[in-house]
């Protein structure tokens, strides 16, 4: 876990415009395939809450809408936006400077070099959302061919419950990038209140990753790039392995098959060309849906590191205001506001994945159990390598999203965070340093992290993944 640290804190940022470097090539391409350019100009210029909701002319009654009216059109919104972040509009804001700091401490206003204009492309957005939503409506037929198949077949629960608990967490994970990205296309205004979707927000991402670019930005998390490539590759050969096996098997049982008995050949042959072709698509699916898999909890991981960029910034602003409480608390409560978007949504996927994660552990260990049990050795020969796929893919299903995260949850950054004010603190200026403490501390305590969600649903699987009947064992065989 990454820590909030004070280095270089007593030096301060120096506050002249800088030009934003090209992200890494790798990291826009995990971008593009999540959806998230949809050809909208790059805009992470946003003021600060109360730049947002000053009042206009004395009149309480009104509230300045320059962050953007629905009735004004998106050029319009984006120019204001950009003259009152750049000081335009109130010069004299500390808040909504740093909210423009990069890595170096530098101002940066200018993110048009960022990301390639070929890129920021419609077509190239409809396109990445297009193939999400197909491998969304791929993996929800996959499911319902298997529940239809095996429903009503008690010794066929362990199979179902075992593939069931892999593909709806990756499926879950598909599921938020789709829904995140609908709502960008219907909601077209900046990032303004504390919603889940707003994860995959062009402009969100831009004002995460400008905390970690300086005059060069290299890729970030290369050692947990290298870990989920192996692993993916690993998982890739094992499933063409398995399935090119599976139905060589398949053709020889077929084809030494009396000719004579032809209605039997009939009856066989059509499921057989339909088990081949819905097998090419759920291998399709199933790299496509591992590859987003790795690239979302990749994302995430990015966010994580960046967010804890920021935090380090922000004691940066704090230590050259000591002083000013109401100027460091509206600065901590802008970090929070993105923490929240990021920790929101964890706080009920991480729980989700967990749950089902040690559902599927369980079930598959019982199924071990009993083919390691089996008088008839020849079972666990024969399922050796579905038996390392199906282990290994659940491992990567859950390993991947806590080294992502850090754990169950993120709110090991913010403690970190306290306790790096806790050192700042100092006798001169100790009220403010217990009412600004005290003002982090309240904001922590109101994000639930959902533990007690995730102990209730792991103790349900496991009891689930135990007890079950006496179960079909050979998964090399279609009934």
């Amino acid at each position: 876990m990454q820590r909030v640290s004070n280095t270089n804190m007593d030096q301060e940022p120096t506050e002249h415009n800088a030009v934003s470097p090209t992200w890494p090539k790798f990291l826009l391409a995990v971008l593009t395939l999540l959806g998230v350019f949809k050809g909208r100009p790059l805009d992470a210029c946003r003021p600060c809450y109360d730049c947002r909701h000053k009042r206009v002319d004395g009149d309480k009654s009104k509230v300045d809408t320059n962050c953007g009216a629905e009735s004004r059109s998106d050029e319009n919104r984006n120019m204001e936006n950009n003259q009152e972040a750049d000081g335009s509009s109130r010069p004299d804001c500390a808040v909504c400077s740093s909210l423009l700091w990069n890595a170096d401490g530098k101002i940066v206003k200018d993110c048009s070099k960022a990301v390639p204009g070929w890129l920021n492309s419609r077509m190239c957005g409809v396109l990445s959302n297009l193939l999400v939503l197909i491998l969304l409506g791929c993996s929800t037929f996959t499911l319902g061919w298997y529940v239809v198949t095996m429903w009503g077949q008690v010794r066929n629960i362990n199979h179902l419950v075992s593939f069931f608990t892999s593909v709806d967490i990756i499926s879950g994970v598909v599921l938020v990038c789709t829904l995140s990205n609908a709502v960008q296309y219907c909601h077209r205004g900046p990032v303004l209140d504390w919603s889940w979707y707003d994860i995959l927000n062009q402009d969100y991402i831009l004002r995460r990753l400008r905390c970690l670019a300086g005059r060069r930005f290299p890729l970030p998390k290369k050692v947990f790039l290298i870990f989920s490539l192996v692993w993916l590759l690993g998982n890739y050969t094992m499933q063409v392995g398995i399935q090119g096996r599976h139905h060589s098997s398949r053709i020889i049982n077929d084809s030494v098959m009396p000719i004579g008995n032809s209605s039997v050949h009939l009856m066989r042959s059509a499921p057989t060309a339909f088990t081949i072709l819905r097998t090419a698509m759920g291998i399709s699916v199933s790299i496509i849906s591992l590859a987003i898999y790795t690239c979302f909890w990749y994302n995430i991981l990015i966010m994580r590191t960046a967010l804890t960029a920021e935090l380090n910034l922000v004691i940066v602003f704090i230590k050259r205001n000591t002083g000013n409480l109401d100027l460091c608390r509206r600065r901590v409560f802008e970090v929070d506001h993105d923490f929240r978007i990021l920790h929101g949504l964890l706080a009920t996927l991480m729980p989700f994945i967990v749950a089902s994660s040690v559902l599927g552990l369980t079930v598959h260990i019982t199924w071990n159990y009993e083919i390691y049990s089996e008088k008839d050795k020849d079972i666990a020969k024969r399922n050796l390598l579905i038996n390392i796929s199906i282990f290994t893919s659940k491992c990567f299903a859950l390993i991947l999203p806590l080294l992502a995260v850090g754990g169950i949850n993120i709110d090991v950054i913010w403690q970190q965070f306290n306790y790096a004010l806790m050192r700042q603190r100092n006798s001169l200026h100790e009220e403010f340093w217990e009412r600004l403490l005290g003002f982090t501390a309240e904001l922590q305590d109101e994000r639930k992290a959902g533990h007690n969600l995730m102990l209730f649903l792991s103790l349900i699987s496991l009891y689930l993944g135990r007890n079950l009947p006496e179960q079909r064992l050979d998964y090399t065989l279609d009934h």
